[in-house]
């Protein structure tokens, strides 16, 4: 079982995540404990289920798994897996569907819709191509366009569109040479967050952050386009978590300390419009934050092209394709020198 980091001052509490698709598997004596486990119904695997061809079976079995997660205060099942049987040979088969990928994602989907009708999320596993274990953690699934398209990522497809899991889990191989989380630098986006809440909660009224010497990638430097949007190589997570935080306390003591109705101006907009209030931006802050989460929807971004809140408004740089293409080998090379440094 494993949990994530509480963060308090967002009111985000820990969430417990625990195996799996068969079976609620929550260790009673620690995450190296894997015989340790409180007592919980051992389900038929997915290989035996999908023989069935039956959805609604899938959806009550999903719905019994939701409803002792809750009981055992699970907040995420980790499951279930649609990776498609590649191969006889594979140690998974027994936890993965079926060979097809629309059976896969039909089955999937009525799986995450039972175990979310009672108030758990699912984790579908394991995007994408992960399709072995010898070797799971250095392997490059080397996949072409169509069958990448048309095998292997329409059950995951599916689920996402009709049962909205709570969460994908990203595969331990590498997919045509890239790590699979990679799909998105997530750091970025962080970094984004911060450098927006730090704008408009800093310099709009007169109480920046940075006094001196402001990062490279700041709005008052030369920077190059969308500079804000991802991680170097040279910044860690530890840098830029670090800075979200004290973007979180520089906000709050803005808000301590000005009314609501307290008029800023915004140094980035244009002239006509800059002046406006802390109540507005708190308002706009919270809707860019919703909206950058959307850019982090690696599934929908891979599946359609499309990133943000909705496709006809993406909020990103309106560039030539070129341009992308040039934009994701500089993200890919800055992940693969951050992977090996």
């Amino acid at each position: 079982m494993w949990t994530t980091v509480d963060v308090p001052d967002a009111g985000l509490p820990s969430l417990l995540l625990c195996d799996g698709p068969h079976g609620v598997r929550k260790q009673t004596g620690g995450a190296t404990a894997v015989y340790d486990s409180a007592p919980a119904t051992c389900f038929p695997p997915a290989v035996a289920l999908a023989s069935s061809w039956d959805p609604e079976l899938l959806r009550r079995v999903g719905e019994a798994l939701g409803r002792e997660a809750r009981a055992l205060g699970v907040e995420v099942l980790l499951g279930p897996g649609v990776n498609i049987k590649r191969s006889p040979l594979c140690g998974r088969n027994f936890e993965y569907f079926s060979e097809d990928p629309l059976l896969s994602g039909v089955l999937g989907a009525a799986h995450v819709t039972g175990v979310q009708s009672r108030g758990v999320g699912a984790s579908v596993k394991h995007f994408a191509a992960n399709n072995q274990e010898t070797d799971r953690m250095r392997v490059s699934a080397d996949v072409d366009e169509r069958p990448l398209r048309e095998i292997y990522l329409p059950a995951f497809e599916r689920i996402v569109k009709e049962a909205r899991p709570a969460t994908v889990m990203a595969a331990y191989n590498k997919v045509n040479g890239v790590p699979a989380p990679t799909g998105t630098n997530l750091l970025g986006l962080v970094k984004h967050c911060a450098g927006i809440e730090l704008g408009y909660f800093g310099d709009t009224f007169g109480r920046p952050y940075f006094t001196e010497d402001p990062p490279p990638w700041w709005y008052t430097r030369d920077a190059e386009l969308n500079a804000d949007m991802w991680a170097t190589a040279e910044e860690s997570r530890a840098d830029i978590v670090g800075l979200y935080r004290a973007a979180w306390a520089h906000t709050a003591a803005t808000v301590a300390e000005l009314p609501l109705d307290a008029v800023g101006l915004v140094p980035w907009w244009p002239k006509e419009r800059r002046a406006t209030t802390l109540h507005h931006l708190l308002t706009r802050v919270c809707a860019d934050t919703s909206r950058h989460a959307g850019h982090a929807d690696i599934v929908r971004e891979l599946l359609d092209g499309s990133v943000g809140d909705r496709a006809d408004k993406s909020n990103v740089p309106e560039e030539e394709a070129s341009w992308w293409e040039e934009y994701r080998e500089k993200l890919e090379r800055s992940a693969r020198e951050a992977d090996e440094g």
